[in-house]
């Protein structure tokens, strides 16, 4: 609290006033006698009033009316709401009960009829579709109704707020892009008209862009007034104070556009980086192009499916041990699989054994007569 704040306080506390500012009634004993009757009436007549309003709660509840019958159909209206997903879903469904099968282009087909997908030229020419096929329409249809909807929603807005949703998306910090913005609005707000708006304007100028002390800047005010100078000062440092507060705002945007440029190209050195260390490892593209997509490919929340397959491991208490190995210590762990690998190849090996050749009879009957005689 300031210091003006402060006094300000203590003037109204001081005195015979209350905290509120008001009167501090003297209290005599005939006073409070008829102040404590006055309060038990007012007490009577508030209990009465509270018991009105409790029955006029159960009559409401009791018999609800048209009012409220319209805000429960409301709230199922919009609790019953789908998501694009979710209609892609539904849709996929119903295709799949009609033919009694699932039927991928039958899929489509139903679903562009339905006006959940877009029509597309290819649909002709199809003949039939593989999962992985209808996997790539379906994702390539849901993308671009995102997108569809994205743009019917930002074609609403104002580029502020256009500016702040994209600021947000891309992960930016609130806080300086809040006082940065505000900052602006505040300085487009001076009113140059009055003569505090004019003497706004200046000081501002002089104590936050020259770096003037505030005792400085007021005694320029103070020359300038007296030289009939004031007002085409500040008509020109508005222009000016201006056009510096937008530029503190779009260093902010910069900064955060320069650090997601950053980000990008540390992903494309990174999936460089693993594609040239399969290639050398003898993995083909095949794989090469899955193992990639499995861990750069982001969805509209930043998770990769390799962060979702972690994710899935660690909230399994059940794989926590396994867990463990692989990620803090991944040498005994290659070498349990190593050693399990080495005793599954002995046993494979054990199983497949071959007698090079099998015992002459003569030699096992000749063996036995000579046990027999022995004995």
């Amino acid at each position: 609290m300031s210091k003006e704040n402060t006094i300000i306080f203590g003037d109204i506390v001081s005195g015979n006033t209350d905290l509120f500012g008001d009167p501090i009634e003297e209290t005599t004993e005939d006073t409070k006698v008829e102040k404590e009757s006055s309060e038990k009436k007012e007490e009577t007549v508030i209990k009465d009033e509270e018991e009105e309003e409790v029955t006029s709660e159960e009559k409401v509840t009791a018999t609800p009316t048209e009012e409220s019958s319209e805000e429960d159909d409301n709230e199922d209206l919009f609790g019953d709401a789908l998501t694009e997903e979710e209609r892609v879903e539904q849709a996929e469904k119903e295709s799949d009960s009609k033919t009694g099968k699932i039927d991928y282009l039958q899929r489509v087909k139903d679903l562009v009829n339905d006006g959940v997908f877009y029509n597309f030229e290819e649909l002709d020419e199809l003949e039939s579709l593989t999962k992985e096929e209808y996997e790539e329409i379906r994702k390539q249809q849901l993308d671009a109704i995102k997108d569809d909807l994205k743009d019917e929603v930002l074609s609403d807005l104002s580029t502020d707020e256009k500016e702040f949703l994209e600021y947000k998306k891309s992960g930016g910090n609130l806080e300086a892009y809040t006082k940065s913005f505000l900052n602006k609005q505040r300085v487009q707000n001076f009113d140059i008209s009055t003569d505090n708006g004019k003497k706004a304007v200046v000081f501002e100028y002089y104590t936050k862009v020259n770096g003037y002390t505030p005792e400085r800047a007021h005694k320029m005010i103070v020359m300038l007034e007296k030289g009939m100078e004031l007002e085409d000062e500040a008509e020109m440092l508005y222009e000016r104070l201006n056009k510096y507060a937008e530029q503190q705002h779009q260093e902010v945007l910069l900064r955060q556009q320069e650090y997601i440029e950053s980000i990008q190209q540390a992903e494309r050195d990174y999936r460089e980086s693993v594609k040239n260390n399969l290639k050398e490892s003898g993995v083909d593209t095949k794989n090469t192009n899955k193992i990639l997509k499995t861990l750069t490919e982001r969805d509209e929340r930043g998770f990769t499916p390799i962060d979702k397959a972690f994710l899935a491991l660690r909230n399994d208490p059940a794989k926590s041990k396994f867990l463990y190995d692989i990620l803090m210590d991944f040498d005994t762990f290659k070498k349990s699989i190593e050693k399990d690998k080495q005793s599954e190849t002995a046993l494979n090996t054990i199983k497949k054994i071959k007698f090079k050749e099998k015992r002459q009879t003569s030699d096992v009957a000749e063996n036995k007569n000579n046990n027999i005689i022995q004995l």
